[in-house]
């Protein structure tokens, strides 16, 4: 079976070079649905190698009729199963606003030095019972604002 997944801003960086893939920023955007009628992916996701990555001040938005459980709002993890080893070391999510953003929200992984603040997940509407947020920067002496 083939899968195609639904991605409105994707970042996609698998060089780990050192000195390279340093300091990127996705800020001040505003999403609000997705290419196709139902939300099959993340709205605002990546994978890759970086550090210094910044996400901040987004709006993510969905119709609640249109997320299922294969639907989040902001993802940046190892997903794919990638083999190579996916990061976003020393980076910042901050003033984020997911609204109904599916089966996570908020999907957060491999993030050593990672700092989260001021993140706004609500649910208008949904339809299903769905987990709130996955981070996993903790294990890594993240720090949680």
């Amino acid at each position: 079976m083939i899968r195609a997944w639904n991605h409105t801003i994707y970042l996609s960086i698998h060089s780990p070079v050192a000195g390279q893939n340093v300091n990127f920023d996705i800020i001040g955007n505003y999403l609000y649905g997705q290419s196709s009628p139902t939300c099959v992916g993340a709205p605002m996701t990546g994978h890759g190698h970086i550090t210094g990555f910044n996400v901040k001040n987004n709006w993510v938005e969905l119709d609640p009729t249109t997320t299922t459980a294969s639907c989040w709002g902001i993802g940046f993890n190892n997903n794919l199963a990638n083999q190579e080893a996916v990061y976003f070391r020393n980076s910042v999510f901050s003033g984020n606003v997911v609204i109904n953003g599916g089966n996570q929200p908020l999907s957060i992984s491999s993030c050593p030095g990672c700092v989260m603040k001021i993140i706004l997940l609500c649910r208008i509407g949904q339809r299903t019972e769905q987990q709130q947020l996955s981070l996993e920067a903790q294990r890594h002496a993240g720090k949680m604002m």
